[in-house]
């Protein structure tokens, strides 16, 4: 279900309303494909957006978006205007079936094994059993006190967790000179298929990719150079793996990252962590050879091998980003985290992909904190532990961004590197929607003083 559009929410609907009937069609499409990404079921917004794509002249795309809308909702507006755009028959919408609740479940077991115990009961009962499963077998005496059993299990303490507001910073395990040689890319399932892409379709500057372990989109701009670096965009959670080349999609054609591809002159690319193969991409898990191994592939198909590239993650997407700068410091010129829920800090005593201990790259920490870092978070993103992680010092996204940087700054001094890179910015008046810590993201991925295109 689409929750509703809040107050403010609302008023970006009208503005997006005003500038559609000035004809200012480039400013209502930047509005309401921000509200699409966060209201795909709702009418008013869906229509907007399909009205500017026309506009635009971008009928495809369009008639897909009235495709994707149709399948999950009904509405004779965009039926009709699917129909108009050139549909040959408007998709079937599917109603959901509703989920069973917990309850039912807990009542069905409890049911069942009641109508086992008063199955075997009857069983017992019967006037042969008892003879039928003694037959050949000792019989006690009555008055033989049973044996002792020895605990097959026994009971480990409980060790309470300490709260965040109490825990102080372990010391760090000591690093791996710097020149150590980087790690291989990591596989999560044994050897994977080799990597092969094609072309699924494409609309004037995106092309989507389908590959042996997953698919991605590509925006290129007009103005690429000969020998482009990437720009990588890791997504926040997909609600479902039908959208989710169009989450990705969406992700991109915010204006401001499209500017910055005709800025600069090199490529974007945004992977697609889907629900199935991805469902633990923050964590680097899932998929043939990782989600982490998915983006190397990905790279390296537009470039020289191991050649470093700009990545910027949103959410749970900034989780992935973190994490793989840890992993992977070599590839990664600038990093952008925006907005994560939890992070891995520098504490040998606490597992990946909270701590340090078995992380897949331990080596890779310290070459990390030499790799310009900003962590970009809204004001008002003040949600009280935002994913429920374990072992994370901070109760909103904030602190934990905070403590996070804090906490790298000092093992990074302790094993030789005075000047860590990492710093921490807060947008004033925004949430968690990526759409309004977009351009300050930006702004430190890409400076614009520092990243211009080669005419």
């Amino acid at each position: 279900m689409d929750r509703g559009l809040s107050t403010e929410e609302q008023g970006r609907l009208r503005e997006a309303n005003a500038a559609y009937l000035r004809k200012d069609y480039e400013a209502a499409h930047a509005i309401l494909s921000v509200l699409s990404v966060d209201h795909p079921h709702n009418e008013a917004v869906q229509f907007g957006f399909i009205k500017c794509l026309v506009k635009r002249g971008e009928g495809e795309l369009a008639k897909v978006v009235c495709g994707h809308f149709l399948k999950h909702t009904e509405s004779e507006k965009i039926r009709s205007a699917y129909i108009g755009l050139g549909g040959k028959e408007a998709p079937k919408h599917r109603r959901p079936r509703p989920a069973t609740p917990r309850w039912r479940f807990l009542a069905n077991a409890v049911i069942v094994c009641i109508a086992l115990a008063a199955v075997a009961g009857f069983i017992v009962a019967q006037p042969g059993f008892r003879s039928l499963m003694t037959d050949g077998a000792p019989r006690a005496s009555a008055t033989e006190p049973p044996a002792t059993l020895e605990p097959a299990i026994q009971t480990a303490a409980i060790v309470p967790i300490p709260s965040p507001e109490t825990v102080v910073p372990r010391e760090p395990a000591a690093a791996a000179p710097a020149s150590t040689p980087p790690s291989p890319i990591r596989t999560s399932r044994g050897n994977p298929p080799p990597f092969t892409k094609e072309v699924k379709w494409t609309e004037r500057e995106f092309t989507a990719w389908t590959t042996s372990w997953g698919e991605y989109l590509e925006y290129r701009p007009k103005n690429v150079r000969r020998n482009p670096q990437v720009i990588v965009i890791a997504h926040g959670s997909v609600t479902d793996d039908e959208h989710a080349l169009t989450w990705a999609q969406n992700y991109i054609q915010r204006a401001r990252w499209m500017a910055v591809a005709e800025r600069t002159g090199h490529i974007i690319v945004s992977p697609v962590f889907d629900r199935t193969r991805y469902t633990r991409y923050n964590r680097l898990q899932g998929g043939p050879a990782g989600p982490d191994g998915f983006v190397l592939a990905i790279v390296d198909s537009y470039s020289d091998y191991e050649r470093p590239f700009f990545l910027y993650g949103h959410s749970a997407g900034g989780q992935f980003t973190h994490r793989f700068l840890l992993t992977h410091p070599h590839r990664v010129e600038r990093a952008v985290v925006s907005a994560a829920g939890n992070y891995a800090f520098p504490d040998p005593e606490v597992a990946w992909p909270y701590g340090m201990k078995n992380a897949p790259n331990p080596n890779g920490w310290l070459t990390a904190t030499r790799v310009p870092l900003t962590i970009v978070v809204g004001s008002r993103d003040t949600t009280q532990n935002p994913t429920n992680s374990p072992h994370q010092h901070g109760n909103t996204r904030i602190e934990l961004a905070q403590n996070w940087v804090a906490w790298m700054h000092q093992y990074a001094a302790r094993h030789g590197n005075p000047n860590c890179t990492f710093q921490v910015v807060v947008v004033p008046g925004t949430g968690h929607a990526s759409a309004g810590i977009v351009n300050t993201s930006a702004n430190h991925l890409l400076p614009p003083e520092r990243y211009q295109a080669q005419r």
